[in-house]
């Protein structure tokens, strides 16, 4: 085997390593649309043009794109002196990133290498090769972009279709008359709210301090691969134990992984009025369809294959996984039934490796990529390193809320859902919880979705006693591109919540 390449922290390159990344995607980006290097084609792959790769919601999530990640590392590495390159993640739990939020390589306008020539920077937008079509309805096709389209983020909107491209023009248009530096300045704002500022109060009224940094902690005390891996699987897993209120409700990689796709994309922290909202914001990265085709998205997701190899590693499962089969999430669903099984020998189409035994090209599969030394790679620590909770910070005693009832197939795009608690007494009520839902704007369009129609999810109110809990009422809303404020209702109901787990009732539900 070649040398094992070292993934590092995009912030840690060399100069020289910084400008061969550059000069990588350059390359990719420049080649023909048609061209299976291309990046067009490659991040295709995880949305439009159809067909539809991508899995999500399912136990596939951490290994597919692990595959993908590594097709992205196998064109880059044809550019010319790229050879030996690694991709680097974004260290999305670094003090860097606390402070300043997503590096400056991705939001500088220019990029000026080593010898002092600049170029446009490839890694703050991706110029479509080629334009894409969202579906074969003309009423819906929200991620419809035409050749030439420039990929945006949060507080731009991307929706440049006929029924909304006057309504983008001028949103736009408004933050084109603000300087650069003041618009990524609002972007890596948003970012950080996100990843660490987000603040609920207690029944206490003490502010207490949470947000999706602390979720890529939890994640890896995830039991088993099943639930770590996917949405799907762990809100069965949570819902299984809700009413055990010592056993805190596990957090899959793919919930932090789903935040962050939204705060980049063009959603704001819902009920914090503390900030600027955009609200007709709709950066490509919120959405399933066209997320790959911003640069961001594959250092994202080196981040979160970053963290799937530190779960790995704390629960010793470097070099072989487990399915719990038969679990939700880990079967294809096709119009309400399951037509196959996602095993660890699931094909992950497109993706093809040369089998060592036969020396025959076959699909990959992930057992293929379950050990990243065979696939020749590894990375080093993160500038923060992630800091597991202690026995006594895992046991705590409280009661739960469960949310149900919503289906994603009647909600068009990405969306969140928040929980409050009503205060009475004139005081705003206050925001427990949130969950960032990244979707499509057609999720009937896609095989993948189909799996997992329905939202649910589990809340431990370990700030509340349970006799605080059984006098407190409690709802969720949605947050959606259309009504970012908020609704209460779903087809003129409230959402379903209801109190599990809550000792001062006398049982445990």
């Amino acid at each position: 085997m070649s040398e094992i390449r070292v993934r590092k922290d995009v912030r840690r390159l060399s100069d020289q390593e910084r400008d061969n990344v550059v000069r990588a995607f350059k390359h990719i980006m420049e080649l023909p649309p048609d061209d299976n290097n291309s990046y067009f084609t490659i991040a295709g792959y995880h949305g439009l043009p159809e067909p539809q790769y991508c899995y999500h919601g399912v136990v596939l999530f951490p290994t597919w794109h692990r595959a993908y990640l590594c097709r992205l590392e196998e064109a880059l590495r044809t550019a010319p002196g790229c050879e030996d390159l690694a991709l680097p993640y974004w260290d999305e739990a670094s003090n860097e990133t606390k402070e300043e939020g997503i590096p400056h390589l991705f939001t500088d306008k220019e990029y000026k290498f080593q010898d002092g020539t600049s170029i446009p920077n490839p890694l703050r937008s991706y110029k479509l090769a080629k334009g894409i079509v969202d579906t074969e309805d003309k009423k819906t096709r929200k991620d419809t972009k035409p050749e030439g389209y420039q990929t945006v983020r949060y507080p731009y909107s991307g929706l440049v279709s006929d029924q909304f491209v006057d309504r983008t023009r001028l949103h736009n248009a408004a933050l084109d008359d603000k300087e650069t530096d003041e618009v990524t300045k609002i972007l890596n704002q948003n970012v950080i709210r996100w990843l660490y500022l987000q603040k609920f109060q207690n029944h206490e009224e003490k502010w207490i301090s949470s947000g999706e940094k602390d979720n890529y902690v939890n994640c890896l005390e995830a039991p088993n691969y099943t639930v770590f891996s996917n949405t799907t699987s762990a809100e069965k897993y949570n819902e299984e134990n809700r009413g055990k209120p010592t056993v805190s409700p596990i957090v899959p990689i793919e919930q932090p992984h789903n935040a962050v796709h939204l705060a980049v994309g063009g959603f704001d922290v819902p009920g914090d009025k503390n900030h600027n909202v955009y609200q007709f914001a709709n950066g490509d990265m919120g959405e399933n369809d066209t997320a790959a085709f911003d640069p961001l998205f594959f250092f994202h997701h080196c981040f979160i294959d970053y963290i799937f190899w530190r779960w790995q590693d704390r629960h010793n499962k470097k070099e072989s996984l487990e399915i719990m089969k038969g679990y939700p999430g880990t079967q294809l669903i096709k119009r309400g039934k399951a037509t196959a099984n996602f095993t660890m020998d699931f094909p992950l189409a497109p993706f093809i490796i040369n089998d060592k035994d036969t020396g025959k090209k076959r699909d990959m599969t992930s057992n293929d990529v379950v050990d990243i030394s065979r696939l020749g790679y590894t990375y080093t620590e993160p500038g923060l390193h992630l800091n597991l909770m202690t026995p006594a910070q895992r046991f705590v005693d409280a009661p739960k809320l469960k949310i149900s009832g919503i289906n994603r197939a009647k909600i068009p795009g990405s969306f969140i859902v928040s929980i409050w608690a009503k205060t009475g007494d004139g005081m705003p009520d206050r925001l427990l919880h949130t969950k960032a839902v990244l979707s499509r704007w057609d999720v009937e369009k896609c095989g993948n979705c189909q799996s997992h129609l329905e939202v649910k999810s589990i809340v431990h109110l370990t700030d509340f006693d349970h006799e605080e809990a059984l006098n407190t009422e409690f709802y969720a809303k949605i947050h959606t591109r259309e009504k970012p404020e908020g609704e209460r209702h779903i087809a003129g109901r409230d959402i379903p919540i209801t109190l599990n787990a809550c000792r001062a009732v006398g049982i445990i539900r």
